[in-house]
């Protein structure tokens, strides 16, 4: 008999203010600008209104039908984020949030820290991720944990098994518009020194996240 007092629920979220400023379907090899299309309307679409993809391009300097190499790399995303800015004297941040050197290992100190600055940096209104793995760029929209054991479901001591939620914007192959990935499976991902989740800000702007049509 499970005692009600070990009974709750794991933890669980979706920014659906992320799925509403996603920019959905892709070009070819343009997820790196498509990703950027959905932070920055996240960040500043109330101030702004709709940046499309098509808009971003043309304003960092190029087609968003010929953005580049299937993967830009992370330096070149910040750097258009900076641009962005620039152009409309907004201010904030961007910087590598995670990568293979401060991803740390699940068990070891510090992880659970860093697994709870994952989650509240997901839930924030004025920070948005960049997942960048197997030269695919897409948003960290969530977070998903779930008991190993089918007894253990409500069990508030379980150990419990955790996700990412990523906001898909590539829509060929039948693939659907949230995806996942393990935390402990992310560390391995990130082992090429190029791949990394990337952190994108307003830094204190008034931040009205829904698009001006919602």
């Amino acid at each position: 008999m499970i005692k009600p007092s070990t009974l709750g629920y794991h933890d669980r979220y979706v920014n659906n203010r992320i799925l509403k400023c996603l920019s959905r379907p892709q070009y070819i090899y343009s997820c790196g600008l498509t990703s950027l299309t959905c932070v920055v309307n996240f960040l500043w679409s109330r101030k702004l209104g709709i940046i499309t993809q098509e808009v971003l391009a043309l304003q960092l300097g190029f087609s968003a039908k010929s953005s580049g190499e299937e993967s830009p790399g992370n330096r070149t995303i910040l750097k258009w984020f900076r641009k962005f800015r620039a152009i409309h004297h907004l201010t904030g941040t961007e910087n590598l949030f995670l990568d293979a050197d401060s991803y740390l290992a699940p068990n070891s100190v510090g992880y659970e820290k860093m697994v709870a600055n994952v989650k509240r940096t997901v839930r924030s209104k004025d920070t948005i991720l960049i997942h960048h793995t197997a030269n695919h760029y897409n948003i960290v929209c969530g977070y998903f944990e779930s008991a190993e054991k089918p007894d253990e479901a409500y069990r508030k001591d379980a150990f419990v098994k955790r996700w990412l939620l990523l906001a898909e914007h590539y829509d060929r192959d039948n693939e659907g518009p949230i995806d996942s990935i393990r935390f402990r499976d992310l560390r391995k991902a990130l082992r090429d020194k190029d791949y990394g989740v990337l952190r994108f800000n307003s830094k204190g702007e008034k931040v009205d996240w829904a698009p001006r049509h919602m």
